[in-house]
This record gives structure tokens, C-alpha cells and sequence, in this order.
């Protein structure tokens, strides 16, 4: 895994590009979902024991992409995705079905998580 972390953002142009050492696109491509998916889950407990959530949401061309920044009570901060998805219409209650089930992947059905993302974003 850490020489196909290494790999991000070095002018690699094609997923179809093998690393020596590690395997072929198939296995780089997988390795590097797994990674992308801890990332998602090291978000999301930093997010569980966030005091203050802030979300920032960009939509274009009817893709929905929410930021988030938050703090601990210990101070602590973290920025990163919390997710995107596309919408089907550009109304008002399309962006609230879209941010819920953007909340809902991140939280990967742990309402716990869900309820308490809800209660510390500031309004």
C-alpha cells in the first residue's frame, strides 16, 4: 500500500499503468479504493468527535459535492470530502435528498454517526 500511495499525484496518466513491485491495473485499482475508503472512515470518526461541523456544498452541472471542515473539543481540525453525488433536478428538494444520502454513505448506516453529524453542524 505505501508504494501505491507514493504513486498519488506523480504524473501517473492511466490507471492502466503497473507499479513495479506491487501488480497490474486491476490490483492498483483496488488497493487504491481501500485506500480511499479508510480515508472515508478516518473522516468520519474525526467527524463522531467533532464539536463544530461546517459543510460546504458546490453543485454543478447537477453534481453535488460537499466539503466539510470541523473541530474538536480538544481544538483539533480537520477539512476533507464528505462526499458527492448527482442530483436529478436543481430545486431546493433536491439538494436536501442529495445531502441526505451523501450523510447517509459517509455514516455507512451508523445512526449514531448520522445523529450526531446532524446536531454539531452549524446553522
Amino acid at each position: 500500500f505505501s508504494a501505491t500511495l507514493k504513486t498519488q499525484g506523480k504524473n501517473v496518466n492511466s490507471l492502466s499503468v503497473k507499479l513495479d513491485g506491487v501488480g497490474g491495473r486491476k490490483k492498483l485499482t483496488n488497493m487504491q479504493c481501500c485506500l480511499g475508503d479508510a480515508c472515508f472512515r478516518v473522516d468520519l470518526e474525526f467527524l463522531k468527535r467533532a464539536g463544530s461541523i461546517a459543510l460546504h456544498q458546490d453543485v454543478r452541472k447537477l453534481i453535488l459535492m460537499i466539503r466539510f471542515s470541523a473541530c474538536t473539543p480538544e481544538m483539533d481540525t480537520a477539512k476533507g470530502l464528505f462526499g458527492f453525488v448527482e442530483l436529478q433536478t436543481g430545486n431546493n428538494r433536491s439538494l436536501q435528498e442529495g445531502t441526505q444520502l451523501v450523510l447517509d454513505r459517509i455514516c455507512n448506516s451508523d445512526p449514531c454517526a448520522s445523529a450526531h453529524i446532524k446536531k454539531h453542524v452549524e446553522t
